[in-house]
């Protein structure tokens, strides 16, 4: 079973990295994985977004202007 999130991001480098902690850091059975998927809105600290993103192996972002 595949269990998704979707984060809308907006100017939120600063609290995405404790966001995406607490989704992975959960107990689940074997048989389940999750995903993150990070919408970013137009946000003015995109860079700093993506910096804390892709240190999530099941975790993506998406532009959205």
């Amino acid at each position: 079973m595949l269990i998704s999130f979707i984060i809308c991001a907006f100017n939120s480098a600063g609290t995405i990295k404790r966001t995406l902690d607490s989704i992975f850091s959960g107990d689940l059975p074997a048989s389940w994985s999750v995903e993150a998927i990070v919408v970013d809105d137009g946000s003015l600290d995109r860079k700093a977004l993506n910096a804390v993103v892709i240190n999530y192996s099941n975790a993506r972002i998406l532009s959205h202007g």
